[in-house]
């Protein structure tokens, strides 16, 4: 990919990201580390939430399905 494309995907997950409600957001720029760019695996994602493991997993699949609702295949250049 191109850097233009890569910016261009990186806007519009940004875009897509402020559409979610804020616990959300923070929820998923946490757990894939796209603020500190240290992805974070389930269990060190419950360790930090106090929560399980099992509802960091449920969390996670809720809410990339909004995300998935909110892309539209035709604007981004991920494959």
């Amino acid at each position: 990919e191109s850097d233009t494309e890569l910016s261009m995907d990186r806007e519009y997950l940004n875009t897509a990201l402020c559409s979610l409600p804020s616990g959300d957001r923070i929820f998923i720029q946490f757990k894939y580390g796209l603020v500190d760019n240290n992805p974070k695996s389930d269990i060190k994602t419950a360790e930090a939430l106090k929560i399980s493991v099992k509802e960091v997993k449920e969390r996670e699949a809720q809410v990339l399905a909004k995300l998935r609702d909110l892309v539209d295949p035709d604007k981004t250049c991920l494959d």
